[in-house]
């Protein structure tokens, strides 16, 4: 098994073969900075098996570039690093072929366990959300970017980390703690754990408390209008 790592990030890129080469997954992992190296790498003739590629590599200026890549290669599973979800672009990758999309968000031991549903010639497509035509007017912001505390700001006041952060604006959009999980990349007990935290530091009795003080208190930004949520297959039953 050969895979083909492509994103403009050396460190990342590095992580990723770090993550491939310790879970075995695969004999040797080949890495791209641009869209030029990984046209290069393909045209070597090299027996490569899995394309994982950023959607923002440089040299790649819409999603028809990668499709282009997918129809040159057909015998080739293509994966895709995705930085911010768009419904439409998502669901134009797969209907040219993706077997696999992933939040850069997601954790290395996430992301692995996502080819290796490829390797199992099972598509890893979770984290795809409806078009924005079945999901309708209302889109709520994804989750992606940290919202980074402000120094001597509200959020200084209660202490909250990022990741907190993180959760508590998926708890005011109203995302159960398993959207949320799917969201952040992160499992369903950790996103339950920083969800008491925040809590408790919010001197709130219940999830429901802790989102009014957060609004009070303007812990969480507006929503941007224009970024749609990741829909998750499953709902989280205990409401905690």
């Amino acid at each position: 098994m050969r895979v083909l790592v492509a994103d403009h990030k050396p460190l990342f890129r590095d992580a990723l073969e770090h993550y491939i080469e310790q879970s075995r997954l695969a004999d040797h992992v080949v890495k791209c900075a641009d869209l030029v190296e990984v046209v290069a790498g393909l045209a070597r003739g090299a027996a490569i098996d899995i394309v994982l590629i950023d959607q923002n590599l440089e040299g790649i200026h819409h999603v028809e570039d990668i499709c282009d890549l997918m129809r040159r290669s057909p015998a080739i599973k293509f994966g895709v690093l995705a930085n911010t979800i768009d419904p439409e672009e998502a669901n134009d990758l797969v209907k040219c072929g993706l077997w696999g999309y992933f939040p850069r968000v997601m954790s290395g031991r996430a992301i692995i366990d996502g080819l290796q549903d490829i390797v199992a010639h099972k598509k890893f497509l979770n984290h795809v959300p409806r078009s924005s035509s079945q999901m309708g007017a209302h889109f709520l912001p994804t989750l992606f970017y940290p919202h980074t505390p402000v120094e001597g700001g509200p959020h200084s006041m209660f202490g909250l980390t990022t990741r907190e952060q993180q959760v508590l604006a998926g708890l005011m959009h109203g995302l159960g703690n398993a959207e949320i999980g799917a969201q952040l990349g992160i499992q369903l007990v950790t996103v339950k754990l920083h969800m008491r935290n925040l809590t408790r530091k919010l001197g709130a009795r219940n999830r429901t408390e802790a989102a009014l003080i957060a609004k009070e208190h303007g812990l969480i930004s507006t929503p941007t209008p224009y970024r749609a949520p990741i829909h998750h297959p499953y709902t989280d039953k205990t409401g905690q």
